[in-house]
């Protein structure tokens, strides 16, 4: 599927990236989902919840899931990340 954006240009409907350690850096996770996240326009209130999806592999979900309430942000949480 494909949408159209202001000046007519043509992108690839976008994939929700995924963190898996075992198949990519986590520098090029971070990098694939700011991209994702300012390409969709995501509110900034939006963004933490998304991260939590976007982590699939045990260790990193179970390490955002124990800090979380300690991040306020996503630059925040990319620091930490």
């Amino acid at each position: 599927m494909t949408h159209t954006i202001s000046g007519g240009q043509i992108l690839p409907e976008l994939s929700f990236p995924t963190f898996s350690s075992r198949e990519q850096s986590s520098v090029h996770f971070l990098k694939d989902l700011d991209e994702y996240l300012r390409l969709k326009s995501v509110d900034e209130r939006l963004k933490l919840t998304l991260v939590s999806k976007s982590l699939t592999e045990e260790f990193a979900k179970n390490w955002f899931m124990a800090i979380k309430e300690h991040i306020n942000s996503y630059e925040e949480f990319k620091i930490k990340f």
